[in-house]
């Protein structure tokens, strides 16, 4: 790699690590030699270092002041570094005590990452650091890590914070042939994928966790990826977008029947129970939240939204109480709740359960 010894610098003196002293040159040799191997796990003082609290919170709160010096009331999402040598998630930094701040750390399903292969009898539980086996227990830890993930934030700043995983997703190019190629970009069955990705977003729905999918790579195709780092991740690859976007917009996406999901929008409550499954034909999506009635705001209903792709002959809606609207050119679920009832719950399923979603 660089045989020729071309600097990424422009000049000697903007090499931060050089000037750091964190490498140099042999004075006998002239070749380039590492003087620091710990520069990270120690302080300027030579003490030994929390990267956390002595390198992160720091640049945490100068970059939150910095940017509100422009932007007073901007929310600052601040991600927590990876260890690969730790892969449990510690507790937000309780030292990082700036308002408006969102905690964003990562999470990915790392066996299917790591080895790109569809495995829906196995997960790497983080917390215990052991594989779980088993379709059920390997789903059951990948919730489990997630809602540890989601409690990590109580400890941010004084009160904790909310949570928005930063990323999270799946690969597209696993299990591969003889010769390399995904089995999915010859064939066309995305089935591992949806699955695998579908495992991922029910840990998230089970802790009522916000996220964000990575990732949108409008360049990506099947021999290139996501342009970056040998990754393959994108909902979107040109190589699948065999018609034109004006006459079918789901054109191009990959595993959409796990990516595209009802969920709600706004919820008159506090919410209890969250899941869809959208392998079976029925696709069943099951909403429960709690009310009190003294809080009951009759003009403020919950909205839920209802995809047309993953009910194409339109959702079967049935609530326990209240009465309800949907408005199918704008796939929303307009629900009133009975303020008299404390818990209420919303049912959809696919009206011609032998239908599957848009292609």
């Amino acid at each position: 790699l660089n045989p020729s010894g071309v600097s990424a610098w422009r000049s000697p003196d903007l090499d931060v690590w050089q000037r750091e002293g964190v490498w140099g040159r042999d004075p006998k040799t002239g070749k380039p030699k590492l003087l620091r191997p710990n520069h990270f796990a120690a302080k300027a003082d030579g003490t030994p270092a929390k990267f956390m609290d002595d390198f992160m919170v720091p640049f945490f709160t100068r970059f939150t002041r910095e940017i509100r010096s422009v932007v007073p009331d901007t929310v600052i999402f601040a991600e927590p570094f990876i260890d690969p040598n730790k892969p449990v998630h510690d507790p937000a930094p309780e030292s990082f005590t700036e308002p408006q701040v969102a905690w964003a750390p990562h999470y990915y399903d790392a066996l299917a990452l790591i080895y790109k292969r569809s495995r829906p009898w196995i997960a790497l539980d983080i917390q215990k650091e052991f594989p779980a086996f088993g379709s059920s227990a390997a789903s059951k830890a990948i919730e489990a890590n997630l809602h540890h993930l989601k409690e990590t934030a109580e400890s941010l700043g004084a009160n904790g914070a909310p949570v928005l995983v930063g990323e999270i997703g799946t690969p597209f190019d696993m299990d591969k042939d003889e010769r390399g190629r995904p089995y999915a970009f010859s064939t066309g069955d995305f089935t591992s994928q949806i699955q695998t990705l579908d495992r991922s977003i029910k840990g998230l729905e089970a802790s009522f966790l916000s996220f964000t999918l990575w990732n949108y790579a409008a360049r990506n195709s099947n021999r290139r990826g996501d342009l970056w780092n040998d990754e393959d991740l994108s909902l979107f690859s040109r190589d699948q977008q065999h018609t034109e976007a004006e006459i079918n917009i789901h054109s191009g996406g990959r595993a959409l029947q796990a990516a595209v999901r009802p969920y709600p929008m706004r919820t008159h409550g506090t919410p209890k129970v969250l899941s869809f499954d959208p392998l079976p034909k029925s696709r069943p999506f099951t909403f429960t939240f709690t009310t009190k009635a003294a809080e009951y705001v009759g003009d403020a209903p919950t909205l839920i939204f209802v995809p047309h792709f993953q009910y194409p002959h339109g959702p079967e809606i049935t609530v326990s109480d209240g009465t309800f609207e949907f408005d199918a050119a704008n796939q929303l679920l307009t629900y009133f709740h009975d303020a008299a009832k404390s818990e209420h719950t919303v049912s959809i399923t696919h009206a011609a359960a032998d239908a599957g979603p848009v292609a």
